[in-house]
């Protein structure tokens, strides 16, 4: 991964050769599922970083509405639906026929990103600033004059950003439009905190983390219509990675990562 504008990436917190993610429903397990991991592997490999990342609470009003990151907004509206085969086949899983491995078919690139938020600046900044750079509101995450969240924000009515500013970060990620239709990215985002530094600034932020199927038509070419967004002020990139996630095992004699070495 390199560095974008504005990135601040360290090398101790960046890259590697394996990335391993472990979910669990409560934190215990994760740490205890590490420990066996890395026992088994002592001598093998070595740990280069770790980041302990959570989900935000659902908090309604629906089931379905999104969690919120640290910046209070709901994170994870635009993703495109998982339950479409057909869509998931153009814009997630690599595809035969795409230059790729054969091993590669099924599996998809994986994009982690480190990146802190500067929640003490962020929260001097009035709600109507905060909501135009965003794009939505704060309480209910719908689009900017919208009511609810997974309204489509109809940039087509609004061409000169009267409603939704041009530069709000949900118009420059996904402007909706043909040509940007197979740029779209799978989020799957947890926030973390990691204390103080020591200039006691609170270390908090957004383990982003995203799945496509070419990093530069889709993660590369979004982030480069954020490059000069009004929210560079309050984040920084700090670390992370592109990888690679290879298919599922295919059935019980199978394990992940098994066609690499046929």
């Amino acid at each position: 991964m390199p560095n974008f504008p504005h990135d601040a990436l360290e090398d101790t917190r960046s890259h590697g050769d394996v990335l391993l993610q472990i979910c669990a429903t409560h934190r215990d397990t994760v740490v205890h599922t590490l420990r066996e991991l890395l026992r088994s592997v002592r001598g093998a490999l070595q740990e280069r970083w770790a980041i302990d990342g959570f989900s935000g609470a659902r908090r309604g009003p629906t089931p379905h509405n999104s969690p919120r990151n640290l910046f209070a907004f709901r994170d994870g509206t635009a993703n495109p639906d998982v339950s479409d085969g057909a869509l998931m086949n153009r814009l997630i899983w690599v595809q035969g026929n795409a230059g790729e491995p054969a091993w590669a078919t099924g599996g998809t690139y994986q994009v982690l990103r480190t990146i802190r938020m500067h929640v003490e600046f962020w929260d001097r900044v009035g709600l109507t600033e905060q909501q135009n750079m965003i794009g939505r509101y704060r309480d209910t995450g719908a689009p900017l004059g919208g009511t609810e969240e997974f309204q489509d924000p109809r940039y087509d009515l609004d061409p000169d950003g009267k409603r939704i500013p041009l530069e709000a970060h949900i118009r420059l990620a996904n402007p909706r439009t043909p040509q940007t239709a197979d740029q779209r990215i799978l989020r799957r985002g947890f926030n973390y905190h990691r204390g103080f530094d020591l200039a006691g600034q609170l270390d908090q932020g957004l383990v982003f983390v995203a799945f496509n199927q070419d990093i530069h038509r889709q993660f590369a070419t979004i982030q480069a219509r954020l490059a000069e967004e009004p929210m560079i002020d309050y984040i920084t990139p700090v670390g992370g990675g592109y990888f690679f996630a290879p298919p599922g095992a295919r059935g019980g004699n199978d394990w992940v990562g098994s066609g690499l070495f046929v």
